[in-house]
């Protein structure tokens, strides 16, 4: 072998050297990445029961709701539940095309500015009442008081099959909302498709997602 020739052979080995270091570096981090430690656990929280009748226990300091309304489509469309209620749980099937369904309305507070915290106090307090009226008799567990954290809503095991969902987020319908969505929900340990996402607007519509 020749200088020439031994300068073409190393030349192509430090060639295969510079291609097999980037990947054994991309396997020792996926290594590591899969030995990590677990996600953090599920954050505790206080929580408010719904009494027998299913409105919020709370509900003395929420102005009257107008009748809910729920928009006009056919069950194949919403799903139906028990003596026609509404039904979480035929929801689900839409596709990302399709957009979130409008659930129903409540009355908004005219006296706050829609944005603010005082707004979003106002409409998760309402949305608990009307999910209290929509499915009497559910015992949902609420944490949506100032100062509580954890998931919105929790629904008892015995109910989830009728719910169609166990953890519920109640957000503002906004690129902001769906941000804040996300992050909370991966703090408290869940996975996307573990929350129902309950989003209002600033008319009082209620949909299933943003």
């Amino acid at each position: 072998m020749n200088a020439t020739q031994e300068k073409i052979l190393l030349f192509r080995i430090r060639a295969g050297l510079a291609w097999l270091t980037p990947l054994l570096l991309l396997l020792a981090a996926l290594i590591a990445l899969g030995s990590g430690p677990a996600g953090p656990a599920r954050a505790s929280a206080k929580t408010q029961r719904v009494p027998h009748n299913g409105v919020w226990e709370n509900s003395a300091r929420v102005p009257q709701l107008r009748p809910i309304q729920t928009p006009q489509s056919s069950d194949a469309a919403v799903g139906v539940g028990v003596a026609g209620q509404l039904d979480f749980g035929g929801l689900f099937g839409r596709t990302a095309q399709s957009g979130p369904n409008l659930l129903g309305t409540v009355e908004p507070p005219a006296d706050l500015t829609p944005g603010t915290a005082p707004f979003g106090n106002a409409m998760h307090a309402r949305i608990a009442q009307w999910l209290g009226e929509r499915y009497p008799g559910v015992k949902f567990i609420l944490r949506i008081g100032p100062g509580q954290t954890g998931v919105d809503v929790e629904v008892p095991e015995e109910n989830v099959a009728r719910i169609g969902f166990q953890y519920a987020e109640i957000k503002p319908r906004s690129a902001s909302g769906l941000a804040t969505f996300q992050r909370q929900i991966a703090s408290w340990g869940f996975q996307p498709d573990e929350v129902q996402p309950i989003t209002y607007d600033q008319n009082g519509n209620i949909n299933d997602g943003f």
